[in-house]
């Protein structure tokens, strides 16, 4: 199993929390709820603008904490 830190699950631009989701995506309810079965466990990745596991891993991936473009070659 992947270390956390190293999938987008722990990355600054995976976007999960259900009620920031629904507050972003108005139209999101109507597949029930953000946080329902509908989206499982993905999260929303704001860099490429699409639903992606947790998982799942990326080269340009940055820590939480970090300052956007940190540490990118490119």
């Amino acid at each position: 199993m992947r270390d956390v830190v190293s999938t987008c699950a722990g990355c600054r631009y995976f976007l999960d929390d259900a009620e920031q989701l629904e507050r972003e995506f108005p139209g999101i309810l109507i597949l029930s709820s953000a946080g329902g079965d509908t989206r499982g466990d993905q999260g929303l990745c704001r860099l490429h603008e699409k639903w992606v596991l947790p998982r799942f891993t990326c080269s340009r991936h940055q820590l939480p904490d970090s300052e956007p473009g940190a540490g990118e070659t490119g």
